[in-house]
């Protein structure tokens, strides 16, 4: 269960949020990160996903 909790906070996170220029700061918030470290994480890799494509 918990597998799939951090899948849809991923895909909440870089599909919903990233991809449609939602401020880091704000995703950040959202998914209930202490900092930004982590969302910068799925940013960066929200960006090498559509590079590839």
């Amino acid at each position: 269960m918990r597998r799939i909790l951090k899948r849809a906070r991923h895909t909440f996170g870089t599909t919903v949020t990233l991809a449609n220029n939602v401020p880091l700061q704000d995703v950040s918030v959202m998914l209930g990160h202490a900092s930004t470290r982590m969302t910068q994480h799925y940013a960066r890799r929200t960006a090498q996903k559509f590079a590839a494509l």
